[in-house]
């Protein structure tokens, strides 16, 4: 280990109330997930090295292939995030077809975007990657891959430039006093950028090393040491740096999932404006997965033709939506404020806004056989459960407070497994991105 070497580690994010209404400039309200992904970043001393051992995957590139890759386009060198332009994502993807076999993966396409921009030096290092959040099932798994990419190259490469200009690494600081120098290249004229050369990818197989410290697709908890302070500033420099990646991987993401990733709590999203709330931690849910798949492009369509056949109906469900959600903050605020103790009217509230919204979401057509066999397992047992996002399968939620009767969620979770469907218990309403040293 070195001074220099971190962990981050960002949530997921589930939304609870709004969804399809937002569209029409309607509140949507979005928490963080107990459930997160985290990132080690460590040096080595040579080559830089993504491992993801959860897909069994590791790729491996030398720091000459990109630095000549970095002089291929026009890579951002400024502080301020700015998206990936055609000719830079060109560049990489012909890189990555040419040192690998496959179609290159979006998120490893984000990666070294973000570490040619970030670190233009491109010193060696290892940047390993695991995560407890479900991929696909909505609930922001790229979001907090980004946030990860973003504040590990980002922290790491404040250390690194403190280290150069200090001989030792300070705790305090601000990611905008970063240095980002030119680098020092160190390439023969000849050589190609797209030779495999040792930059190899290695697919489906074990990492060579000791530079991957996981098992099982999950980094060993032992070698933490003390948190770092992330400041409000440089969230929000991570926050417009997984945007960024988060276009990457999506073309033109809302912005909420990263903005959730990054700064946890509760986010409410309402016609372009986002609006960070404070930590909510206090009450969890059962988040179901029904494992059907769902087309988000097409539910929205079908709500919109829906819209344009009963715009008089379809507008009153619409501000219902909104209302609802707003009554949902209050009372959620309410919740914090007695700090989630004597609240039993209060969660009763909640609970009842969690039917009415399933409610108004099926009649607009987004509910689907499956969410209504999660909802009639879960009601058995006193849950109160609505689906989540665009809905038409996808993931559903179920409202677990501390009144609830734990008994009862775990033999609903029994039911619903019984039913193949998948399962997880966790928080909402924690922190965002969070770090620590590596000792």
């Amino acid at each position: 280990m070195t001074k220099s070497d971190i962990r981050v580690s960002a949530p997921g994010k589930v939304i609870l109330h709004g969804e399809h209404a937002v569209v029409y400039g309607k509140t949507a309200i979005a928490v963080s997930l107990g459930l997160r992904t985290v990132l080690d970043v460590k040096r080595v001393n040579h080559d830089v090295v993504l491992s993801m051992p959860d897909l069994n995957k590791r790729y491996c590139w030398t720091v000459e292939q990109l630095q000549s890759l970095r002089k291929l386009a026009p890579f951002c060198t400024k502080e301020v995030a700015q998206p990936a332009s055609p000719e830079v994502l060109t560049v990489i993807q012909q890189f990555l077809e040419h040192s690998g076999p496959g179609t290159p993966d979006n998120g490893v396409i984000s990666f070294l975007y973000l570490y040619l921009s970030i670190l233009p030096d491109c010193p060696p290092l290892s940047a390993t990657i695991a995560s407890d959040i479900p991929i696909g099932a909505g609930l922001g798994s790229s979001a907090a891959m980004s946030v990860v990419f973003a504040s590990g190259l980002l922290l790491y490469a404040k250390r690194c430039s403190i280290e150069k200009m200090e001989g030792s690494v300070e705790e305090n600081g601000n990611l905008s006093n970063m240095v980002n120098g030119n680098g020092n290249s160190r390439l023969n004229a000849n050589e190609n950028v797209f030779n495999n050369g040792n930059g190899n990818i290695l697919q489906h197989g074990n990492a060579n090393g000791n530079d991957i410290p996981a098992q099982n697709g999950e980094l060993s908890k032992k070698t933490l040491g003390s948190e770092i302070e992330v400041s409000i500033v440089e969230k929000d420099l991570i926050c417009a740096w997984a945007l960024m990646s988060e276009k990457i991987m999506h073309g033109t993401p809302s912005g909420i999932d990263n903005s959730v990733a990054t700064y946890g709590g509760v986010v409410t999203f309402c016609s372009g404006s986002m609006s960070p709330v404070s930590d909510l931690v206090g009450l969890d849910i059962l988040l179901t997965n029904t494992c059907v798949g769902r087309n988000t492009r097409q539910l929205v369509s079908a709500v919109k033709e829906r819209y344009t056949m009963f715009p008089k109906v379809l507008e009153q469900i619409m501000e219902a939506v909104e209302n609802l959600s707003l009554a949902a903050l209050d009372t959620m605020e309410s919740c914090r404020v007695k700090q989630f103790s004597n609240c039993t009217e209060e969660f009763s509230r909640l609970e009842s806004l969690v039917d009415m919204n399933q409610g108004l979401l099926a009649s607009l057509g987004v509910s689907h056989p499956s969410l209504e066999r999660v909802i009639q397992i879960t009601g058995a047992h006193g849950l109160h459960t609505k689906l989540t996002g665009a809905g038409g399968g996808g993931v559903a939620f179920s409202l677990v407070t501390p009144d609830t009767d734990k008994s009862k969620v775990d033999q609903a979770k029994k039911d619903l497994e019984k039913a193949s469907f998948m399962c997880y218990t966790t928080s909402i309403g924690g922190p965002g991105v969070m770090a620590w040293n590596l000792s």
